[in-house]
């Protein structure tokens, strides 16, 4: 193979690996997530009803009653048929919390916070826009 044709050939390959180098770029770059205001979308609830969880490292036992938000109907049918999913992810974010950091006003706010970080990851959204308790008691 001569000169020139070696040179041709590599200007070629650098041109095509230069244009998917650009493509591929521009593709992440135009694939920005959105922001979406929730806030103004219709929402949609799923209780979760009593359920009973021992604490890390204590003798106590936390009560919760709450309430899911979300603003998807397709997301709510999901929620109602894996109740046990979400049983299960308050269950595990309660059993290893300790009470310092389930006590009080900050509490309940880590645990609101934890559930649906839990929630979102779980069923793979970021639909889920609240989690709101009827009632968090700790006893012992």
């Amino acid at each position: 193979m001569s000169n020139k044709k070696l040179i041709i050939i590599v200007a070629v390959v650098l041109a095509l690996v230069i244009a998917i180098a650009v493509g591929v770029g521009i593709v992440f770059l135009s694939g920005e997530k959105e922001e979406v205001n929730y806030d103004d979308l219709p929402k949609s609830y799923y209780e979760v009803t009593d359920l009973y969880s021992n604490i890390k490292d204590s003798p106590r036992i936390c009560k919760v009653n709450l309430t899911v938000e979300t603003v998807s109907e397709e997301l709510l049918e999901t929620l109602k048929m894996k109740d046990f999913v979400i049983r299960d992810a308050i269950n595990l974010i309660v059993r290893s919390s300790t009470e310092e950091q389930l006590l009080g006003e900050d509490g309940q706010l880590y645990l609101q916070e934890e559930i649906k970080r839990s929630l979102n990851d779980k069923f793979e959204t970021d639909e889920i826009t609240g989690v709101y308790f009827k009632q968090l008691i700790i006893q012992g």
